[in-house]
């Protein structure tokens, strides 16, 4: 999603083994120290950090290196998928099925 005007995106990660205020401030710092992010936002409760980033200067897979590098497991992301088309089920026709008729 763009935000502002600006070229900022915000995505959000699932994040392992943050338990306390500091977990929350480490993950952030992670994030923050680098180039082109421009906010981060932790929350031990939900296990989520929510960070706000410039896609020109760093991108996700950067991001997630940085929170893993700083010692915090990603959880494992479900990406939306397209749905197959539905298809209808297939028509089984067995023994006896048709029938001939006699006309007199």
């Amino acid at each position: 999603m763009m935000t502002g005007g600006k070229n900022l995106m915000k995505t959000e990660f699932k994040v392992q083994g943050m338990t306390c205020g500091g977990c929350e401030r480490s993950v952030q710092n992670a994030l923050t120290s680098h180039k082109g992010v421009t906010a981060a936002k932790a929350d031990r409760v939900s296990g989520t950090v929510a960070v706000e980033f410039d896609p020109g200067q760093i991108g996700q897979d950067a991001l997630a290196k940085a929170i893993t590098a700083a010692g915090f497991r990603l959880k494992p992301l479900r990406r939306p998928q397209w749905a197959a088309p539905m298809k209808p089920p297939p028509v089984v026709i067995g023994p006896g099925a048709f029938h001939r008729t006699q006309t007199a």
